[in-house]
């Protein structure tokens, strides 16, 4: 779950956001576009198929909204088995 917020701190509703978990040992997965609700929250879970390898991950959020533009979120996780 992200939160979307305007650049003064405000739950910003209707952003397009696009998530992407690139995983060792499988193609990246690229959620939908989803919209932010009125809290400015939005999820996205999947689930890791076969073949993901333990390592370093990459999570990606591309936020795009209509009056503050376009910007792109990063963070890394570790898999293990």
């Amino acid at each position: 779950t992200v939160t979307i917020t305007d650049p003064d701190g405000r739950a910003l509703p209707g952003a397009n956001v696009t998530f992407t978990v690139a995983v060792p040992g499988v193609p990246a997965i690229t959620s939908s576009v989803l919209s932010t609700g009125a809290d400015g929250k939005v999820s996205f879970q999947t689930t890791l198929p076969a073949g993901a390898t333990d390592g370093q991950c990459s999570l990606t959020a591309i936020v795009d909204t209509a009056a503050f533009g376009e910007t792109t979120a990063r963070n890394a996780i570790t898999i293990t088995k």
